[in-house]
Order: structure tokens, then C-alpha cells, then sequence
């Protein structure tokens, strides 16, 4: 059978302590009681003598009453010793399971921190190999001060024609060229007003053999073209002789 506030700690910690005082009031009483029954000179056990047995009476109900308290006290310290055993290890358990998930936590925190490190010197990796293609590809051109230096001399040339020419396939030939075709208009947009496109003033590439360059022929021609040709001119010999 349970007894009252059997199951929560607050409720037997405080009947606990009630029974507990009331049991030392008791005690209190039984020794006030004694030292007036037993000490004290004749006359005055003379003059308290109609109280004597009431006095007696009175530490013999208190003690029993203090003794009565302490049994009945006894299995709520009892109860007080478990719930609060209870309660420690529920709160050894929580801090266990705190402690393992701030260590969960931990690992986590330095597994992310391993991979932003690994992020960030992949992509310092990333920016040193762009900054050396970048590098490379800038040496492989005019930059426009040089365009501009070489405009300002090809000045001495006006009225001149000069041809730039270059493998088709190469690309990185191909934009120096370009460069190099539009250094003399750079030059003159930096003096004059600009116009509405630069393809207006130059095309930024046009192929140009040895023989287009001599004024031989104004295009490229095919080997389809060239055997066509040649079949023509053999033809027209022929029938000359």
C-alpha cells in the first residue's frame, strides 16, 4: 500500500522533514518535562508538587509521540533515499547522452572544418592554375599599350600596304595577329573619336597567303579549283598550237 505522496520527491521530502520536526518538538517537550520532575531543591518540588504528575504524563505522551514521528518518518527517508537515487542516475544518463553528443558534435565540426580546408585548397589550387593559363594566354598577345606603340610607329607608314599572315588552325597565332592588324586602328581611335564598331574600320581577320599578298590572286584556291584550272590552260594551249 502507498503512502500519501509516495511517488514524488518533492511531496516526500517535505513530509519527510514535517514528521522530523514534530518529532524533535517532541523530544523537546519530553526533556522539559524531565528537567522539572527530576531537578530542583525540596521546596520547590514542594511548591510544583500538585504538577508533578501532569508533568510526568507529559513527557511519557511526548516521548511516545517523538517515537511514533521517527517510525513513521522512517519509510519516506527510505523513499527519499530512492527517488533521489532515482533521479541522479536519470541525470547521469542525460549528461552521459550530452557528453557523447557534444563529442558527435565535435567530430562533425572537425569533419567539416577538413572539408572546407580541402574546398578551399582545391580551389587555391583552381585560382593559381587559371592565374597561370591567364599568365600564358596574355604573353601570346598584345596588350593595348604595345598596340598602341606599334600604331604610333606605323604612322611613318601611311599610304603603305603591309599583309600579316598566319596558319589557319592556329589559333593563338591567329589573335596575335589580329592584334597586330589592329594596333594602327587602336592608335587612331586613341587620337579621334571612336567609330560605331571596329568591324566598320578593319575585319578583325581575313587569311592572306604569299600569293594574295603579291597580287597574283584574290582568294585561295581549292585543289578542285586549281585542277580545273589547270585542265583550262592545257586545253587553251592545245588549241593554240
Amino acid at each position: 500500500m502507498a503512502l500519501p505522496g509516495w511517488d514524488a520527491l518533492e511531496t516526500v521530502q517535505a513530509i519527510h522533514a514535517a514528521l522530523e520536526g514534530w518529532a524533535l518538538v517532541c523530544f523537546a517537550i519530553l526533556v522539559v518535562c524531565d528537567v522539572v520532575v527530576h531537578f530542583g531543591d525540596d521546596a520547590e518540588r514542594v511548591r510544583l508538587a500538585p504538577w508533578l504528575p501532569l508533568f510526568k504524563k507529559a513527557s511519557l505522551v511526548s516521548f511516545g509521540l517523538a517515537v511514533l514521528l521517527e517510525i513513521c518518518a522512517y519509510p519516506y527517508s527510505e523513499r527519499n533515499d530512492e527517488l533521489s537515487t532515482e533521479v541522479i542516475t536519470a541525470l547521469r544518463e542525460q549528461t552521459a547522452a550530452a557528453i557523447a553528443a557534444a563529442k558527435a558534435f565535435e567530430r562533425e565540426i572537425a569533419q567539416a572544418r577538413k572539408h572546407a580546408a580541402e574546398a578551399n585548397h582545391t580551389a587555391e589550387q583552381e585560382r593559381l592554375a587559371r592565374s597561370t593559363i591567364e599568365a600564358r594566354v596574355a604573353l601570346r598577345s598584345l596588350p593595348p599599350e604595345q598596340q598602341s606603340d606599334m600604331g604610333s610607329q606605323l604612322r611613318r607608314c601611311a599610304g603603305g600596304t603591309a599583309s600579316v599572315g598566319c596558319n589557319q588552325g592556329d589559333m593563338e597565332r591567329s589573335t596575335c595577329a589580329s592584334d597586330i592588324v589592329l594596333a594602327p586602328h587602336e592608335a587612331q581611335l586613341s587620337l579621334e573619336s571612336p567609330p560605331a564598331s571596329r568591324s566598320a574600320i578593319y575585319p578583325r581577320w581575313r587569311e592572306c597567303r604569299p600569293a594574295m599578298a603579291a597580287g597574283l590572286t584574290e582568294h585561295v584556291w581549292p585543289l578542285r579549283e586549281l585542277h580545273t584550272a589547270t585542265g583550262e590552260l592545257s586545253a587553251s594551249q592545245s588549241m593554240s598550237q
